[in-house]
């Protein structure tokens, strides 16, 4: 399995042809392949307790400990 090989491997070329074998393996098949994805960043203090996955919708409950 190449993901098993990729974990157990040092030497960088051989990790590379993996990651391109492990790449051409998930985007063969598919009939459509996003070009973009949303993201979501959030800028949160350490110690601020309450986030959930960066949203701002339930910045009530956040705490800070």
């Amino acid at each position: 399995m190449i993901l098993d090989k990729l974990v157990t491997t040092i030497d960088l070329s051989q990790r590379i042809a993996l990651n391109r074998e492990l790449l051409q393996e998930q985007m063969g098949d598919l009939a459509i392949m996003p070009l973009n994805w949303p993201v979501r960043a959030a800028l949160v203090l350490k110690g601020v307790q309450g986030v959930q996955g960066g949203t701002t919708w339930n910045i009530n409950e956040w705490d800070k400990v």
